[in-house]
């Protein structure tokens, strides 16, 4: 999990102009191997939510091959 603090602007000709302190999180859930060879595979799932000028949520799903820089 990971806290967000920080600043949103808004620069809209409808709406107007507006800016907020924004706040919120992140949160990942998934799984790593790392395979003898140094290359590692991680499957899982992003969650953020951030409450700012509006509230907003998203959510889906991760996928990540790393590979080691110099070997194993």
């Amino acid at each position: 999990m990971s806290p967000f603090l920080g600043y949103e602007s808004r620069s809209d000709k409808v709406l107007g102009p507006a800016t907020s302190f924004a706040y919120g999180g992140t949160c990942d859930i998934g799984v790593r191997y790392i395979f003898s060879n140094g290359i590692g595979v991680y499957v899982g799932w992003r969650g953020q939510a951030c409450n700012g000028i509006d509230l907003w949520f998203s959510q889906g799903p991760l996928f990540n091959l790393p590979v080691a820089l110099g070997g194993k």
